[in-house]
């Protein structure tokens, strides 16, 4: 399957495939023949003669889009940023009931004159030429007659090289859009001109025209129901945003003020917990001094115990010497009880031995 450039038509907004057509060469190549057949379009050669080379330059165009290939070089060629502009600034020229894309090669000729024809609305294909002539007279950067330029037909002669069977079915020859369709530039040649003289029995049916118009009105319309229909939808959802957002302002205006208290609690907390730690720290210095004095008097009190027990020692012995000395004071009580019985008794014999 070939590539094809795809562009969007600003009038039917459906894709449209554009495909380079050359003049002078009766035709296009291999790769923009099955690019144009993946289209659905026609092939339309044009004007064979002096400009032949942005004919040849356009299928370049084409075989490079297509991934073709074509050999030869042609100074007409456009690349595809050129060929999409090409696409919109011409797409405004096309009827609204088909979609034909238009693109105009070279500097003042129709040759290279791109048209794919996709049928949208059943449009039968003479009326296709016919919207097709309309439109190649208001293609840009005419020639110098008014931008009158006729298709040319399907003839026996434009194929010298193909049987007649091979050739497609010729189409009935009918004048263009322009031919057909005399705008009047002055009221007094409206009157002069007769009836017969602006709409042909060969003219497009207007009917079918106005069916079509109708047809895109209606859609226009349907397209602009559901456009305003979205936009009522659209300030629905704008109200109901709004309602939310104020309600959702209201909620956050409470938040922040419960927010504002809550850093209010924060801070009287955090003065409490400084407080707190400054107690703590004063509790561990007075602990620290309580623990020095417990273990001075735990000192003491090892110190004491000794000390009790070398007093409680000592206390024996002075007991021990008490108890002795209270023995020896008792002998000696009793040695002088002894001595003053003998001396009682020797003075008693003294007296005796004196009185007598």
């Amino acid at each position: 399957m070939a590539d094809f450039n795809e562009t969007r038509s600003p009038l039917t907004n459906d894709n449209t495939c554009v495909a380079k057509i050359p003049s002078k060469h009766g035709g296009i190549g291999a790769g923009a023949r099955q690019l144009l057949d993946v289209a659905g379009g026609e092939e339309v050669v044009e004007n064979e003669g002096r400009d032949a080379v942005d004919g040849l330059g356009a299928a370049r165009v084409v075989a490079d889009i297509a991934k073709g290939g074509m050999e030869g070089d042609g100074a007409g060629a456009v690349d595809r940023l050129q060929l999409v502009a090409a696409v919109v600034e011409l797409g405004n020229a096309v009827e609204a009931d088909l979609s034909l894309v238009l693109v105009h090669v070279g500097s003042n000729a129709i040759n290279g004159l791109v048209i794919v024809a996709r049928r949208t609305w059943g449009i039968a294909a003479d009326d296709e030429q016919l919207l097709v002539g309309r439109a190649a007279e208001r293609a840009p950067d005419g020639p110098a007659d008014g931008g009158r330029r006729a298709i040319k037909r399907e003839r026996e002669d434009d194929y010298p090289n193909m049987p007649a069977s091979a050739i497609r079915p010729k189409k009935h020859p009918r004048r263009t859009l322009s031919e057909q369709i005399v705008v009047p530039s002055k009221l007094q040649e409206s009157a002069s001109i007769a009836s017969g003289t602006i709409l042909s029995p060969r003219s497009p049916a207007p009917e079918r025209v106005n069916r079509a118009l109708t047809d895109r009105i209606n859609h226009l319309k349907d397209e602009n129901a559901g456009l305003k229909a979205s936009v009522n939808g659209l300030e629905s959802e704008k109200n109901d945003l709004q309602q939310r957002m104020a309600r959702d302002s209201h909620a956050y205006r409470g938040l922040q003020m419960e927010s504002d208290a809550l850093k209010r609690d924060v801070q009287g907390m955090k003065r409490d917990m400084s407080a707190m730690k400054e107690r703590l720290e004063s509790v561990e210095s007075s602990g620290e001094k309580m623990r020095l004095q417990v273990d001075r008097l735990m000192l003491l009190e090892t110190a004491s115990k000794e000390l009790r027990k070398e007093l409680k020692a000592e206390i024996d012995g002075l007991r021990g010497r008490v108890e002795r000395s209270e023995k020896e004071a008792e002998h000696a009580k009793e040695e002088l009880l002894a001595v003053r019985r003998g001396l009682t008794k020797e003075l008693g014999e003294a007296v005796k031995k004196w009185g007598a």
